[in-house]
């Protein structure tokens, strides 16, 4: 469609339709060209700055990246936006691109691209680009768009500031899903986006014949970089379109790095083939290289390598983000020179399922520090709901300067561990209850385990605040109640220690329903034994009053 002279310069504030400048969107057609003149359209001045073009219902093919581009305009603001009907209504493919981006932002200022998708790029889906470190891209938002399938991250954005991402979806990427590079970013918000399947290239397959009534398979991973196994019988499934259902027809137990085995709920008949398959997943659904006074608000990370893959961030919050099913950590924020040191926090954060691969990494935080690097990070109230890998601990600190500091955690499972002099602080504010705990004459029970809050499971020091009770908490009328406090040690060389600072209540014994009792450390555990003739049913509350414990 030849333009005409009312397409040639858009009037400030106008909205256009590409279709008017011969785009199709017919998927078959090239419509490159069409799209990049109602871009083109909008550039030189004031008075043509600020316009909306609007991508109606349909497939955009382009074999070229469509570049909003502010290099050589006199204003340097562009204000464009670029607008589809919807992400599962208008698609751009570019799949007939052999070079770069799908869409790519140069030295853009207060643009937007909002309800489309971008599928099939070269490189990256959507690009911010900076012209040689020279320039910081600004104000630039995007809005329910839907990047996958790019040769390298979804999202990529090199220096820039003043930024934000919402409700969008980058999945199955080859690299990263949404990606802050090592250059600067300043002031960006990231709400309500998801990171799915990125860094998944291929899978490879593992072919078992088995054993008349075999029901073990041992097999190595073809490299560590490993996320789900799904098992088939080939024999009997021979298109592999039907898989065996994990945890009916089989389980997979001793997972380690470099493998493990398979166990089938019946034995195998002679002769089938089972072939094993394993999905690798290599990049983050939100990685940052540098990044400061920046927000990420609910976002969700589920089945990449790492949830969010953190280097070079200093005070960047991290607000109810969610990761789960990742080969790796939830969260790995790591520091490796003082380019990469990290500062930041998170409140009300959850995770569950992943360290998948078994790598020695945690369910929900790992704080990794190397060249004696800060990286401080501070979680309050996390969440780390279970994984199905055995030995993960829900939280780590690993190399002198890492410091992960745990405020509250609302839910752990296997605790928190440090290791070369990496360094885990955990602060309660919240008591430990224990209900209805049934004592006989002289039995000893255990209360709770006692870690280190430095993440060590060989020390522990500080006091403890006991209230027992002979009736449940919030039973009104006369209760019977005994308050203890003790101040409890462990080292290598004393062995376990508690001494009773004072105590004060019903604590002589005299009565079985005295809450009466003496109290000890065995491996770790706070045992409570009874005194006299203390019997029944017990309360306890357990309240932290210093040193470096904490209670599992």
């Amino acid at each position: 469609m030849a333009l005409t002279k009312a397409h040639n310069r858009l009037v400030s504030g106008s909205t256009k339709n590409v279709v008017d400048y011969g785009a199709t969107g017919d998927g078959s057609t090239d419509d490159t060209t069409a799209i990049q003149a109602s871009i083109t359209s909008t550039y030189g001045n004031e008075a043509s700055t600020g316009n909306t073009l609007n991508l109606p219902r349909g497939v955009f093919k382009t074999s070229a990246t469509v570049e909003v581009n502010n290099s050589g305009q006199t204003y340097n603001v562009d204000n464009i936006t670029l607008k589809g009907a919807g992400r599962q209504s208008t698609v751009i493919d570019t799949a007939a691109a052999t070079s770069g981006p799908g869409i790519e932002l140069v030295k853009g200022i207060f643009n937007n691209i909002s309800d489309l998708t971008v599928l099939n790029a070269t490189t990256s889906g959507i690009n911010i680009e900076s012209v040689g470190n020279s320039f910081a891209s600004n104000r630039n938002s995007f809005d329910k768009v839907q990047v996958k399938s790019s040769g390298t991250d979804g999202f990529a954005f090199e220096r820039s500031y003043l930024g934000k991402v919402s409700g969008c979806n980058s999945e199955e990427n080859a690299q990263n899903g949404f990606y802050h590079n090592f250059e600067i970013h300043t002031s960006w918000t990231l709400d309500n986006n998801y990171g799915r399947l990125n860094g998944t290239p291929s899978d490879v397959t593992d072919t078992i014949t088995a054993t008349g009534g075999q029901t073990v398979f041992a097999y190595t991973f073809p490299t560590t970089a490993n996320g789900d196994i799904t098992v088939y019988n080939s024999t009997l499934n021979p298109a592999l379109d039907t898989p065996l259902v994990q945890g009916a027809d089989y389980n997979v137990t001793t997972l380690g790095a470099s493998g493990g085995t398979i166990t089938l709920t019946s034995g195998a008949t002679a002769g089938h083939v089972y072939k094993i398959t394993t999905k690798f997943y290599s990049y983050a659904g939100f990685k940052s290289d540098f990044n400061v006074y920046s927000s990420y608000i609910s976002n969700a990370a589920d089945e990449n390598r790492y949830g969010y893959h953190i280097l070079g961030n200093r005070g960047v919050s991290f607000v109810s983000n969610g990761a789960e099913f990742n080969a790796r950590s939830g969260f790995f924020f790591e520091s490796g020179s003082s380019y990469e040191a990290n500062w930041v926090s998170g409140i009300g954060n959850t995770c569950g399922g992943n360290n998948k691969q078994n790598n020695g990494f945690a369910n929900h935080t790992h704080v990794k520090a190397a060249d004696i690097t800060t990286n401080f990070v501070v979680q309050k109230q996390p969440v780390s709901f279970s994984t199905g890998i055995a030995g993960t601990y829900d939280f780590i600190a690993t190399g002198q300067g890492a410091k992960l500091v745990l405020e509250d955690p609302l839910m752990q499972n296997s605790g928190s561990r440090a290791f070369d002099s990496g360094f885990i602080q955990t602060n309660y504010t919240a008591p430990k209850l224990i209900y209805s705990k049934a004592f006989s004459a002289s039995g000893a029970q255990t209360l709770t385990a006692l870690d280190s809050s430095l993440g060590t499971s060989n020390d522990f020091s500080g006091e403890i605040l006991i209230t027992a009770c002979n009736s449940a908490f919030g039973t009104t009328g006369s209760i019977g109640s005994a308050i203890y406090k003790l101040l409890i040690s462990k080292t290598a060389v004393a062995g376990e220690q508690v001494v009773e600072i004072a105590k004060l209540g019903l604590v002589s014994g005299s009565a079985a329903n005295h809450p009466s009792f003496t109290f000890t450390v065995s491996s770790g555990n706070l045992v409570a034994t009874p005194v006299g003739s203390t019997a029944g049913n017990f309360w306890f509350a357990l309240e932290k009053v210093g040193g470096n414990f904490i209670f599992e």
